[in-house]
């Protein structure tokens, strides 16, 4: 459980959250994710399992969004989140403020889900994040509106908020950006689920 969420229960989130009314069939979600997919460097297409959820090749684009569920230090149940800067590189923030990390959650995490928002704002969101880098670690998490200091989701919220007016937030934390509903929000495409 990750703070009343399960993982069963973002298991079943549909793959294409984004406009759920704009696609009424398969064909057309399967032409969207394999465009999506000749643009990921991991993979060459995408195919979709018995629940209806597209398996891509984990993301290395930039501006892909990463969450994770595990507990952080595995004691604390928050999960976590970063934005694909690299192929190698992420953005994140730690305990210790905005700093870039390895792009290795397939292998250092036990959860993980890959997120696509849209191409170009996502990169420029990416390099927005990366500007941020040395800004001190916000352990104020109902405080959305201060840019001196930021927790992980918050991080990748506001530049996707103050760049493009999209808040991936939901309601399901109140002002607080909780990184798991990054995978329930109906902003986000699902692209990679371990």
């Amino acid at each position: 459980m990750i703070i009343g969420v399960s993982l069963s229960t973002i298991t079943s989130v549909n793959a294409y959250n984004y406009n759920k009314n704009a696609f009424e069939n398969t064909d057309e979600l399967k032409i969207i994710y394999n465009q999506i997919a000749k643009k990921e460097k991991s993979i060459n297409a995408c195919s979709l399992n018995s629940q209806a959820v597209y398996k891509c090749g984990y993301p290395t684009t930039k501006g892909r969004i990463l969450v994770t569920g595990d507990a952080y230090k595995n004691l604390i149940p928050t999960g976590h989140a970063a934005i694909v800067y690299s192929q190698n590189r992420v953005v994140e923030a730690l305990s210790n403020g905005v700093v870039t990390g390895k792009n290795d959650w397939n292998k250092s995490k036990n959860t993980c889900w890959g997120l696509y928002v849209t191409e170009d704002q996502a990169k420029n969101v990416a390099d927005w994040c990366y500007s941020q880098r040395g800004k001190p670690y916000n352990i104020k998490y109902y405080d959305v509106n201060t840019r001196s200091k930021f927790y992980c989701s918050r991080l990748i919220w506001a530049g996707f908020k103050d760049k493009y007016n999209v808040d991936l937030n939901t309601s399901q934390y109140g002002a607080a950006v909780h990184p798991i509903e990054f995978v329930s929000s109906d902003k986000t495409m699902i692209l990679y689920k371990k």
